[in-house]
């Protein structure tokens, strides 16, 4: 069952391209759980936080968090993806994200201008237990 600090790559439905998601929170009543994705460092992106291989396996170059893309998900459609057969799409779990990371990543969704406010206001309604 995923929850606070796992990751799992998904592809997106537009394109076939990848990403890391990071879980930032537990599920909420709902199900619901704050997740950011992570992506490619480019010129003129969001660099409130960036990473760097080493920083999680996954990661192979410099890359950033993708804040504008924060959103509350349900982690159980996430584990039904993940658990599918014959999948349209990639979705696979990675290894968890570490506890110092983590804060990082936490503290720049209160600090990055691209942040969605719902994102920022449901963060700081439901802060991570940990």
């Amino acid at each position: 069952m995923l929850g606070l600090g796992d990751t799992f790559l998904l592809s997106s439905p537009r394109n076939d391209a990848e990403h890391l998601w990071i879980v930032l929170t537990e599920p909420d009543e709902h199900g619901l759980s704050l997740c950011v994705n992570v992506t490619s460092a480019r010129d003129g992106c969001d660099c409130t936080v960036e990473l760097n291989p080493g920083d999680h396996p996954f990661i192979k170059h410099r890359s950033v968090i993708a804040y504008f893309d924060t959103r509350a998900m349900l982690l159980s459609d996430v584990e039904a993806m993940i658990n599918m057969p014959n999948k349209s799409r990639v979705c696979k779990q990675q290894e968890p994200c570490d506890r110092a990371l983590l804060e990082k990543i936490l503290k720049g969704v209160l600090v990055s201008k691209f942040t969605p406010k719902k994102a920022r206001q449901y963060l700081e309604r439901k802060p991570p237990r940990a």
